[in-house]
């Protein structure tokens, strides 16, 4: 969780140089929006809450967020695609290549549904197809499956 290992990422941010981190994270709330700036001094975060978890519940599906260091603020900025609050965009823009489409994604894990997977892998495959035609698309963080098992 992101909470209990807050000062490894800081860590790893800093030892990597890393411009964007994209996080995924089981217990993702409103509340814990603003934690997620002060990680780390030179970096902030655009976060999605899971909306669906009530007030003193200890459980919840997730949420995303992607952090991105201070510096690069000018050329990332929040795509306004929220399909759900499983998946969040960003556009990171740069002058001498076209666009890059970035979303942080935390898929339904195995006690959801096929239906409701299905319909996040439908949630993607739009996205793909709305913004692979203005630039490249990629998708980072938890899908929840295994990419070995034939079902």
């Amino acid at each position: 969780g992101i909470m209990s290992s807050a000062g490894s990422l800081s860590k790893l941010l800093d030892d990597n140089n890393i411009d964007l981190a994209f996080i995924s994270e089981h217990k993702l709330r409103e509340q814990h929006k603003s934690f997620l700036d002060s990680v780390h001094c030179s970096y902030s975060a655009f976060t999605l809450c899971d909306a669906s978890v009530a007030s003193g519940s200890r459980c919840g599906k997730g949420g995303v967020a992607v952090m991105y260091k201070k510096t690069c603020q000018f050329s990332v900025s929040l795509l306004d695609v929220q399909v759900n609050d499983r998946i969040l965009g960003i556009k990171i823009d740069h002058k001498a290549v076209k666009p890059i489409f970035a979303f942080s994604v935390y898929m339904p894990s195995v006690n959801y549904s096929y239906n409701e997977y299905a319909e996040c892998i439908e949630y993607l495959q739009d996205l793909y197809e709305c913004f692979s035609e203005q630039g490249t698309v990629f998708f980072f963080g938890d899908f929840n499956c295994d990419i070995n098992d034939s079902d």
